[in-house]
């Protein structure tokens, strides 16, 4: 429902849901601007149409635009828990966790173009934002954005650097870049190349 990453603030038009960081961190609390948690709006809009009773008025029935993600489901108490204060720094883990579930779509542009790591889900922050880099050092192939790709700001040289970054990477074995800890659990390196190939 929401056209930018969580934490817009905006309303939705259908539950009368505020998106709100702190309220996606706490899942079970109502802490933010929303008066009910997360939990507690999913069970009461199944039941009225929006989070809260006096919000009927306020929202409208989902239209023939609006796509449901077919992995949505209702907070599971046994197996979502709270997110250790990431929101802030990883605000894309959100609706509900990303990370861990199949319904993060991954934008072509939170890739990181070398590799097809999932650059925004791990620093938060996208590789480039228009003319400015993050400067951040992508965590499966080492390249820093900023750095290695300034390329005097040519995007067609900087291509050219991620292409050859890439086949250097290629081979000497896709190996993950930064301390094995880090390493996601169902890290793919074949499979992320895709995303970018």
């Amino acid at each position: 429902m929401f056209d930018e990453l969580p934490g817009s603030q905006d309303i939705c038009e259908i539950c009368f849901w505020q998106d709100d960081l702190i309220d996606l961190e706490e899942l079970y609390q109502a802490m933010g601007p929303n008066k009910v948690s997360l939990y507690e709006a999913q069970k009461i809009f199944q039941k009225f149409g929006a989070i809260e009773k006096r919000f009927i008025n306020n929202v409208r029935k989902p239209g023939i635009d609006d796509k449901k993600d077919p992995n949505w489901r209702l907070l599971n108490q046994a197996i979502d828990k709270k997110a250790n204060n990431l929101s802030f720094e990883y605000p894309n883990v959100y609706y509900w966790n990303r990370r861990y579930s199949s319904l993060y779509t991954v934008e072509k542009d939170h890739l990181c173009p070398v590799c097809g790591f999932d650059f925004y889900e791990d620093t938060g922050k996208l590789p480039w934002n228009g003319d400015s880099a993050s400067d951040e050092i992508c965590a499966s192939c080492g390249i820093q954005f900023g750095y290695y790709d300034a390329a005097g700001g040519s995007i067609e040289r900087r291509q050219d650097i991620y292409k050859e970054w890439r086949e250097k990477w290629i081979k000497n074995g896709m190996k993950w870049n930064n301390q094995e800890e880090y390493k996601p659990k169902d890290w793919n390196p074949k499979e992320q190349l895709k995303r970018i190939l």
